[in-house]
């Protein structure tokens, strides 16, 4: 049955932090692919960006009243999922698990002899105050500095205010490009990667049942037609490679926040860097 006649599904969006903040443009491209591959059974679209950013716990506060914002995308935290359940797919297929390091050019011999959690626990991780990681962290014990604000986290390393920002392959390039021209002591660590499970998904507001169910539609089409594999490559495939993971010695930091959920067990769905 087509819907188009009846109803245009408008979806409103958290904007960017600044004009160097790209972290929306991979999840903005697969929901817009999965609104698409629906069109035919739910007619039209439309996504607007909301009138100005919300922090994450606001976010939450705000989605679940469905106004200002109705779709986020984040890392999975468990009293998000206790509170709004989200689209159980996973839209970065696990890519944000696998971490670099932006450090101070001036550190990079303290971090290439480093080889222990231990020793990593002992230097001081810079961090979003209401992300994901930075309760993963906290919980293990890592000695971490926090700032609500994205762009000064790269000034904070510059000036020395903490020892190293774990970023995702998916993240770190196009963000060591953006601010190291104003920050040119900041480089990106040669020799490790962290891995710490952090899921991303895709949360929609209670209140839109028919958008919710049209999303998560969408995005199991596009991973039966490939299509899903081919955005996710298409941003994230020179990433990966680059990042090199099989040649760097891995650090494993546990998530205990996670849920009990089969989608873990789908291993379609998550993504294996050193298969790149």
């Amino acid at each position: 049955m087509i819907f188009s006649a009846f109803a245009v599904d408008v979806v409103r969006y958290n904007p960017p932090h600044s004009q160097e903040d790209k972290r929306n443009d991979y999840p903005l491209t697969v929901l817009t692919a999965a609104l698409e591959a629906t069109e035919e059974e739910y007619g039209a679209y439309r996504i607007d960006y909301a009138p100005f950013l919300l922090r994450r716990e606001r976010a939450l506060k705000e989605l679940l009243h469905g106004e200002i914002i109705n779709v986020y995308s984040a890392a999975s935290q468990q009293h998000w999922e206790e509170t709004l359940p989200p689209i159980y797919f996973p839209i970065l297929r696990g890519l944000l698990n696998y971490r670099l390091l932006l450090i101070n050019r001036k550190d990079e011999a303290v971090f290439a002899n480093l080889s222990t959690n231990e020793q990593l626990m002992s230097l001081r991780a810079g961090l979003g105050a209401q992300w994901s990681t930075t309760k993963v962290f906290r919980s293990q014990g890592y000695a971490i500095v926090t700032s609500n604000n994205y762009d000064g986290l790269f000034g904070m390393l510059h000036y020395g205010r903490f020892d190293y920002f774990s970023r995702g392959i998916n993240e770190i390039y196009s963000e060591f490009d953006a601010y190291r021209g104003k920050y040119p002591s900041m480089a990106i660590e040669q020799t490790k990667a962290l891995h710490v499970p952090l899921p991303v998904f895709f949360f929609v507001a209670p209140n839109e049942v028919r958008l919710r169910e049209r999303i998560e539609k969408g995005l199991w089409a596009l991973q039966e037609s490939g299509e899903f594999k081919q955005i996710f490559d298409r941003f994230h495939g020179d990433a990966i490679r680059r990042a090199n993971i099989k040649d760097k010695l891995v650090l494993h930091i546990d998530n205990p926040f996670l849920s009990d959920h089969p989608i873990y067990e789908n291993l379609a769905l998550w993504v294996s860097p050193e298969e790149y």
